[in-house]
């Protein structure tokens, strides 16, 4: 879906090396972060394509161009289509067949990204795709819970309430799938994060990548009684409105 999405539609150049269209360029380092997934399991991914025939590769030092073996019957050229009638009958009748196919996987395959791209606060939970509405609802919790905790330092907010989805909902969905957390834990830190017993950790987990990088040692935080002398008593004091909050955005984990 990635090569998909940034291949050329047509020719350009890329630092003066010719890129053709259906081609893109990838690297070991930069394109695993884009799509979340470690450099090995984008070498994996990248050498089961090309053994499967639905990709080439052609590398230099610095950089890898992909062809998309098929790119056409994804992205069929309009132009093409119309500018050349010597074509087989039977190709261009494939191509009227598939073509409303096609141009709806694009639609649907835009729509995805966009809303990747989109700020997370400006996105409903209709919009996004079934798979990942857990993620979103964590997600957009958490970063309310930020910018609440920037407010009450007197702290700028405009980082967390500019956050896109993609940075966001990524961080989540790699906690659960890749980090063994469940919904236990986020419904316990989320807790410890906005109770007085977490106030060390308000001003220090201010980012979805920070609590995702703190969240086994927060977690283990959250799991240690409070000391009387330092606290006052045994239990976090939540006000009403805070518990309200809380039981709100965890109805849907």
């Amino acid at each position: 879906m990635h090569l998909l999405l940034t291949a050329n539609w047509e020719y350009t150049e890329y630092k003066k090396y010719p890129i053709q269209r259906g081609q893109c360029i990838t690297g070991t380092s930069e394109t695993p972060k884009k799509i979340g997934i470690s450099k090995q399991q984008f070498r994996t991914a990248i050498s089961k394509l090309k053994s499967t025939g639905e990709i080439t590769t052609n590398s230099t030092n610095k950089f890898t161009v992909v062809t998309l073996v098929k790119y056409d019957d994804y992205q069929p050229n309009e132009e093409e289509s119309t500018t050349k009638p010597t074509r087989k009958p039977t190709r261009e009748q494939h191509q009227n067949n598939t073509q409303p196919n096609n141009t709806l996987r694009s639609e649907e395959d835009k729509e995805i990204k966009n809303i990747r791209n989109n700020l997370l606060s400006e996105i409903n939970i209709s919009d996004v795709e079934d798979s990942e509405k857990k993620y979103f609802e964590i997600a957009k919790s958490f970063q309310q819970l930020f910018i609440k905790n920037l407010e009450e330092k007197n702290s700028p907010t405009k980082d967390q309430r500019e956050a896109t989805y993609k940075n966001y909902v990524d961080q989540i969905r790699l906690m659960f799938e890749r980090d063994e957390v469940n919904k236990e834990h986020v419904v316990k830190v989320y807790k410890y994060l906005n109770s007085p017993a977490g106030e060390f950790w308000k001003t220090n987990i201010l980012s979805i990548k920070t609590l995702r990088k703190q969240f086994q040692k927060l977690v283990a935080q959250a799991n240690q009684p409070l000391n009387k002398s330092q606290h006052g008593s045994t239990e976090p004091t939540i006000n009403r409105q805070s518990a309200e909050t809380i039981r709100q955005n965890s109805e849907g984990w």
